[in-house]
């Protein structure tokens, strides 16, 4: 599991004092860095895998919805994935 709680676990630190950290290093949350991570490795997967069904595309960078999915691909994006992928 990627998530803020996980990788502060892993790290052995608060989740806080990490969240406080990375959002002072990086300039984001680490919540939206990781969907930024994410949508990144999709537009990948969108653009080289045409036959591979968007769910599985959800599922392979790490969302279980695929709504929830959509959703965060068109925040960062500003397309639909169906629109990104269309105009390859």
């Amino acid at each position: 599991e990627l998530s803020l709680h996980a990788i502060a676990q892993k790290l052995g630190v608060n989740a806080s004092y990490l969240s406080q950290q990375f959002n002072r290093e990086v300039g984001k949350s680490l919540p939206e860095y990781i969907a930024t991570c994410r949508v990144a490795e999709a537009k990948k997967l969108l653009r080289s895998s045409a036959g591979l069904p968007v769910g599985q595309v959800a599922a392979a960078v790490g969302f279980s919805d695929v709504n929830y999915f959509a959703k965060v691909f068109k925040k960062h994006t500003g397309q639909t994935r169906t629109g990104f992928r269309a105009g390859q």
